[in-house]
């Protein structure tokens, strides 16, 4: 019963630092690196895992910025006061539907090749700069 006892309080100070800590873009970037050498790897799976992740949201959130209109749906009205405006005008890219991660992944890799700095930054802001690089929305979308 001691040792159970010592376990448990043991247990109750730990916290994993994953969950508190957002992957890095320089983490995604070998991960994304590996998924188009070697798509089976465990690196290439993770990036695989991820930007679907991350592209599901995307697609949930519209993809698009939107506003309050008369003619508003249903949907958007949803978006709108549970996501609130901030987080819908962060969202100014139009995804095709076709997008496959493959191709995602090689336009995210291109991307932060040609601008290292992009390494220092999360995961999600370097997707989010690629998308606006690539999808950015434009008056007829």
């Amino acid at each position: 019963m001691l040792r159970l006892s010592i376990v448990f309080v043991g247990l109750i100070g730990t916290q994993p630092a994953a969950a508190t800590t957002p992957l890095k873009a320089d983490t995604l970037f070998a991960q994304c690196t590996a998924l188009i050498q070697t798509p089976s790897s465990a690196e290439g799976r993770l990036c695989d895992a991820y930007l679907r992740g991350f592209l599901q949201g995307v697609s949930s959130a519209g993809g698009k910025q939107r506003s309050s209109t008369v003619d508003e749906s249903w949907t958007d009205r949803a978006a709108r006061t549970r996501l609130g405006t901030t987080a819908l005008a962060r969202a100014s890219y139009c995804v095709p539907s076709d997008l496959t991660v493959q191709r995602f992944a090689e336009l995210f890799v291109q991307q932060v090749e040609a601008n290292p700095k992009m390494k220092e930054l999360d995961a999600v802001s370097a997707l989010e700069a690629t998308l606006h690089v690539h999808y950015r929305c434009t008056a007829s979308d």
